[in-house]
């Protein structure tokens, strides 16, 4: 996924059995980056991080926060906004790591 400016992507879950996971993100830093966070309905589940760096470079794995899916609750979204110095957002893979009760 690749993103201008202010933006938001819905992931929809269906196929995830519901519990908890810990998310874990791959994305690339960049000159133009912006900022990201993720969100599950309303609620912030990571604080929002600028992708702005000297060169291009993938971060693989970032740890991200934490997910709850249920029957009522079975999205993820990114949402994106401009940063200091760019607006340019791209992520590689995400990750959902069950976490045993």
């Amino acid at each position: 996924m690749s993103s201008e400016g202010e933006g938001l992507l819905r992931i929809d879950l269906p196929d995830v059995p519901y519990g908890r996971y810990r998310v874990l993100l791959s994305y690339y830093s960049m000159p133009q980056g912006a900022a990201f966070s993720l969100w599950q309905r309303q609620k912030r589940i990571s604080p929002w991080t600028s992708t702005t760096s000297a060169g291009e470079e993938l971060l693989e794995f970032v740890p991200m926060g934490h997910l709850d899916v249920t029957d009522q609750i079975s999205t993820l979204t990114i949402r994106t906004r401009p940063d200091a110095s760019g607006r340019r957002f791209q992520f590689n893979r995400l990750v959902l790591e069950r976490i045993e009760p």
